[in-house]
């Protein structure tokens, strides 16, 4: 699954997108609307192997 990417991050926004003088963003807006559709569980090594072998 290992994938070579040798591509240069380049800086290629437009001058139009100045972050700079846009007004208004929250931080976190939508966390509450995101927490309540995901469920992150972390489980043992040896769990994790029975759920894989089935």
């Amino acid at each position: 699954m290992s994938q070579d990417f040798n591509h240069e991050l380049s800086d290629d926004l437009r001058d139009e997108y100045d972050f700079a003088q846009m007004e208004g963003g929250v931080r976190g807006k939508y966390m509450q609307d995101y927490r309540k559709v995901t469920n992150l569980v972390l489980l043992e090594p040896e769990i994790m192997s029975q759920l894989i072998r089935r």
